[in-house]
């Protein structure tokens, strides 16, 4: 009789570690699924990533042409300036040679 009831002891031990090994293999499952769908979430992001990343260089070598453009123009400013300058001296000068 205590062999009988050690014994049913024993498959009931069984019977609880086989549900617990199938609910682990169930959250195991869980996890497995959840991974899949964190690592497709990932490469989604690190493709927004690459693409932003692809667009902020676009626009910095936009804006270092813009700045290109804009020092030629400060240079054409002031060498217009400078002549105008010139320009403005030599009229003084031949004004003041008309007035005599």
């Amino acid at each position: 009789r205590k062999q009988v009831w050690e014994g049913l002891g024993q498959i009931k031990t069984l019977e609880d570690e086989a549900l617990l090994t199938a609910d682990q293999l169930a959250q195991l499952d869980r996890t497995k699924k959840n991974l899949k769908k964190t690592e497709a979430w990932l490469e989604r992001e690190r493709q927004q990533v690459a693409d932003l990343t692809a667009a902020l260089e676009k626009k910095e070598k936009e804006y270092d042409q813009l700045m290109e453009v804009k020092l030629e123009l400060e240079r054409v400013l002031e060498a217009t300036r400078m002549e105008l300058k010139m320009t403005q001296n030599k009229l003084a000068s031949t004004e003041k040679t008309l007035a005599k």
